[in-house]
């Protein structure tokens, strides 16, 4: 597999594109790569294809490129004879090198030999004999998916009444649940009428499982150990302990001014001299005088009794005791009994810690006296009762854990008694039974399709490859329009082909149907004799725009059959501007990726290495540099993976410029063409007819002040967007008049239908 694309030079549109410097992902299994028209899309595809030629493409004979292998080997325009890559791509060169479609002959596909008129007639027959066994095989499906639809239908109804009648079943519970109910009372040796519950039982059941009266579980962890011995010993050792000392007896008559002082001491610990706030002198006698009345002794033995303080008011018991309601009814009054006592207790005590802080507050007042302490704490009584309270919740902890064990097996056994009754009622096994005989008839059926099929194939190889190649080219372009009115048929001297539709030779084919018969013959020419060294999952398939001119019917044909076709491929290229396609292509190759992801999830849990994403998203953005348009290769943008709609994508690029104050070269090139594109889309949608968007917008405006503007918007869009060379119209584009002319058309389309511009404002906003 290709991994990626280290230079471009020189090669058309591509200037000097370098893998490095972009930061372009590297290419995986499955590519998709956006782009507008001539941004160098058809460009990029021919590089692909001069190694499918191993020639250059006429006209890039001083071109450089250089593409990559997984395996490291380099492939470049100095090697393009002896490379060995199993490329083949589709493009307008491919149909330009193959098919004529003026006047002149179609150019030979295949050479037609003799046709085996024998084996063709056996084919025909075999092929009769196949679609009466493709009925029979649908026949068969459809008794059979009749039959299961049926019971799965029962079975959504049965489990969402079964839902609903425990409606305290809270878990999932739908089809998917009830079916392993049902495969578990199958695999069981017990009959089905067992698991059926009587009358009395059943109400016995119902009625615990919906009983309400189950308490919830409560907390145990209460500490029941409490002793405040340790204090009163501190407290009586520092209330007899005196502290002698010089006192200022202003001071101690006044705590207040003496907390201040002393916070002033500490303030002038370094500057003694001068009164830092009366800027007064301080006298050495001062200072002596508040050295005696502020001892070492007595600072530390204040602290101390502060220090016991806070611990006794941090011991202060807080619970927060259950409520009795939440305890059963045999033990509510005996529980309200305890929480009462021991709430009257815990009052007590802590009405004592409160006295134990008061004799301590006082004695920071009398350090000079010895103060006795005849506060003692009891707390037996209250352990004991807060004992006994844990026991209570315990216990009540241990009926509401068997009762959650009663009310489970309820509702099991209520569960597998709906499950029952309903296998009985609707003869479930039975219906199961039928089931699986029309699938022994289906599955014969299709065995006998597959024999058929092998044998008709056989035959069909006897066929000439010519043959076997135009019936290729009819069967995909019937799978492209749904119908048979294009074909290719040999020429009365058989040696090429005329296209006919419906008969006649067909002239003036559209654009649409020319690609349509050029991938078709692309496809077929796949498994063209020539190619059979190269089987397709050892094939790099490039696509680009294998879509162009389609309408959606037929775009969406084309799509599910490169989805179908190409997915085993060794490695997918495609590109294309068409945004229907892309997203399709999108979409298809975003499930590849999310498989993987699903993939990967499963094996990291297994420990085992992560598997690659399969798919990677580009775009071909151009810029201009010096005068000159040039394309690079990028990772694909936010927005392009967001969007789902070409309409609302085009629609938040122009808001994304219209909160510009200035556009640059690369810009004003951009804006143009999408403000064209948006304004033809509009005014369709508007008025679903062909004709100009102008003649459109002037029927819907009801305001005629704005038909003036129009041409403003006119001129954006027609003038400089259908220009030759892009770079003419960019030289004469006053970035005013761009700026005024897109201002307008948001002033149309607002004018044209409020609502839902709003809507696509809002929507705008909610991306940014």
């Amino acid at each position: 597999m290709i991994k990626k694309i280290n230079k471009i030079k020189d090669f058309g549109i591509y200037s000097d594109y370098r893998f490095a410097r972009e930061h372009t992902p590297e290419f995986k299994k499955y590519n998709l790569i956006y782009g507008w028209n001539y941004s160098g899309k058809t460009t990029l595809s021919r590089i692909f294809r001069s190694f499918e030629l191993k020639d250059f493409s006429s006209g890039f004979e001083l071109s450089e490129f250089e593409i990559e292998s997984i395996d490291g080997s380099k492939f470049s325009q100095t090697n393009l004879v002896n490379n060995n890559l199993p490329i083949r791509v589709f493009n307008s060169d491919f149909i330009e090198d193959n098919l004529k479609w003026t006047n002149e002959s179609f150019n030979p596909i295949f050479i037609l030999g003799e046709e085996n008129i024998e084996t063709q007639n056996n084919i025909e027959y075999k092929k009769k004999v196949l679609e009466r066994l493709k009925r029979l095989q649908s026949f068969h499906n459809k008794n059979n998916s009749s039959i299961i639809k049926n019971l799965n239908k029962k079975k959504t109804d049965e489990s969402s009444r079964i839902k609903n009648d425990l409606l305290q079943l809270v878990e999932a519970f739908g089809r998917t649940q009830f079916e392993k109910l049902i495969d578990k009372i199958n695999e069981s040796e017990r009959e089905i009428n067992t698991f059926i519950l009587d009358e009395d039982n059943y109400n016995k059941k119902f009625d615990t499982y919906h009983s309400k009266n189950m308490k919830k579980i409560l907390n145990e962890n209460i500490d029941y150990s409490y002793d405040f011995s340790d204090l009163i010993k501190k407290a009586k050792d520092l209330l007899s302990e005196i502290i002698f000392y010089e006192s200022i007896q202003e001071l101690k008559n006044n705590p207040l001014i003496e907390k201040w002082v002393k916070t002033g001491i500490e303030l002038h610990s370094e500057d003694q001299e001068v009164c830092k706030f009366c800027k007064n002198p301080i006298s050495s006698e001062l200072w002596d005088e508040l050295g005696k009345h502020f001892t070492q002794e007595k600072i530390l033995f204040e602290d101390k009794i502060n220090k016991l303080i806070v611990d006794v008011e941090n011991r202060k018991i807080k619970l927060n005791i259950e409520d009795e309601a939440n305890i059963y009814d045999d033990k509510q009054e005996l529980y309200l009994e305890c929480k009462n006592f021991i709430n009257d207790e815990v009052t007590k005590v802590n009405g004592l810690l409160d006295r134990l802080v008061l004799s301590l507050k006082d004695k920071l007042k009398k350090l000079e006296k010895n103060e006795t302490l005849s506060i003692e704490i009891p707390t037996n009584e209250l352990n004991t009762k807060l004992e006994i309270l844990v026991g209570y919740i315990k216990e009540n902890n241990e009926t509401t854990n068997n009762y959650a064990f009663l009310r489970d097996e309820s509702k099991r056994k209520l569960i597998y008694h709906y499950t029952a009754k309903f296998m009985d009622t609707v003869n479930y096994n039975s219906a199961i039974e039928k089931s699986e005989n029309e699938d022994k008839k289906r599955q014969k059926a299709e065995n006998l399709i597959t024999t058929i099929d092998i044998e008709i194939k056989s035959l069909e190889s006897e066929i000439s490859e010519s043959l076997k190649g135009a019936e290729k080219i009819n069967e995909y372009l019937k799978i492209f329009f749904t119908k048979e009115d294009i074909k290719i048929e040999p020429t009365e001297s058989e040696d090429n082909y005329q296209l006919k539709r419906y008969g006649q030779v067909a002239k003036n084919l559209s654009e649409g149907e020319k690609t349509a018969i050029s991938f078709a013959y692309f496809m077929a020419n796949l498994e063209n004799k020539d190619y059979q060294e190269n089987s397709l999952n050892n094939m790099i398939i490039y696509l680009d725009d294998p879509i162009s001119s389609l309408d959606s019917n037929h775009l969406i044909n084309v799509y599910a059959f490169i989805k179908r076709v190409l997915t085993d491929a060794k490695q997918i290229f495609i590109s294309t501007h068409n945004f229907e396609f892309f997203n399709l292509i999108k979409d298809w190759f975003y499930e590849k990726n999310n498989n993987v992801n699903q993939t990967n999830r499963i094996r990291q849990q297994n420990g085992q290495a992560l598997k690659p994403l399969a798919c990677e998203f580009f775009m071909i953005k151009n810029k201009f540099e010096s005068d000159k348009r040039i394309a690079t290769i990028t990772e694909l943008e936010k927005t392009l993976k967001d969007f789902k709609s070409e309409y609302q994508y085009l629609y938040y690029l122009l808001y994304e410029f219209n909160k510009k104050d200035d556009f640059t070269i690369d810009e004003l090139y951009q804006i143009n063409n999408i403000a064209r594109r948006f304004i033809e889309l509009f005014a369709t949608f508007k008025i679903p007819r062909s004709g100009d968007w102008k003649g459109k917008i002037e029927k819907i405006l009801s305001d005629k002040s704005l038909e003036i503007n129009i041409e403003k918007v006119y001129k954006l869009t027609n003038t400089y967007s259908h220009q030759t060379n892009p770079m003419s119209a960019i030289t004469h584009i006053d970035k005013v008049e761009a700026k005024n002319g897109l201002l307008t058309l948001f002033e149309i389309i607002e004018k044209s239908d409020k609502l839902h511009f709003d809507a696509l404002e809002k929507h705008c906003e909610n991306l940014v």
